[in-house]
């Protein structure tokens, strides 16, 4: 799921443009810094992601401002990041890749 700054849902009558904030919400970015056992709910102070996150949107390097625990969920994780610019109208794949594995491809909408 992928949502504007204001947490409403990018969808196609709500697209991402270039230099939005996205909160992408998604599983199996691993472990947290501090430690979070499985199943733990997240909690304040934020639990950041020990491996490096990095996005693409549209194949474009998305910036991310930060990737951590959801507070109050159990492995579920939060990534907030600068939209890029050059992202085509339309709809756009998004990619996370923690250290060098991978997600899956998901489109969102851009303006």
């Amino acid at each position: 799921m992928v949502k504007n700054a204001d947490f409403s849902l990018v969808q196609p009558s709500n697209a991402a443009g270039a230099g939005d904030i996205l909160v992408i919400f998604s599983t199996g970015l691993g472990q947290t810094s501090p430690n979070l056992q499985t199943g733990q709910l997240a909690t304040f102070p934020p639990l950041y992601t020990s491996t490096p996150v990095t996005v693409s949107i549209g194949g474009k390097s998305a910036t991310v401002i930060y990737s951590l625990a959801s507070p109050g969920f159990a492995g579920l994780y939060q990534t907030a990041v600068f939209m890029p610019s050059g992202v085509p109208a339309g709809t756009a794949a998004v990619i996370l890749s923690a250290g060098t594995v991978a997600s899956n491809s998901v489109s969102i909408a851009t303006k």
